[in-house]
């Protein structure tokens, strides 16, 4: 079986620069990313120009912001 990925290119480096800020704006906090056909769920530690360093329950990873289709806040469970 053949995995293919795609690689989302930004042609334009300010479109690059403002996913870079939104991706900035999930810092601290627990989110689920998705990337092709599969997501991780984890605390965004750090947003850099090529990657999102995320805390996940099994250590640390390392996703290509280039891959990055979504990242959403998980929601609060009510009391």
């Amino acid at each position: 079986m053949m995995i293919f990925q795609q690689q989302i290119l930004f042609p334009n480096p300010k479109e690059r620069l403002q996913m870079i800020e939104l991706a900035k704006q999930f810092l601290s906090k627990e989110c689920i990313v998705f990337y092709f056909d599969s997501h991780v769920k984890g605390t965004i530690l750090e947003v850099d120009d090529g990657a999102i360093l995320l805390a996940t329950k099994y250590g640390k990873e390392i996703i290509n912001l280039n891959f990055v289709t979504r990242i959403c806040e998980c929601s609060k469970k009510k009391k």
